[in-house]
């Protein structure tokens, strides 16, 4: 970025099937969720995203 400066992000958009939440899990690891938690304490809209069908993601 010229001048240096940080880059501020409004919105982050997570995949959840086998990134998120890895294969024959029903959890986010740790460490990824106090990132998430950082970002949303800092204002970040997240958003979840799924390439499932509504009635699979249910």
């Amino acid at each position: 970025m010229p001048g240096g400066g940080r880059v501020r992000y409004e919105g982050l958009v997570l995949d959840i099937d086998d990134t998120l939440l890895r294969m024959g899990s029903e959890a986010v690891r740790p460490d990824e969720l106090k990132a998430i938690q950082r970002l949303i304490a800092q204002g970040v809209v997240l958003v979840l995203a799924t390439g499932r069908t509504r009635f699979m993601a249910q």
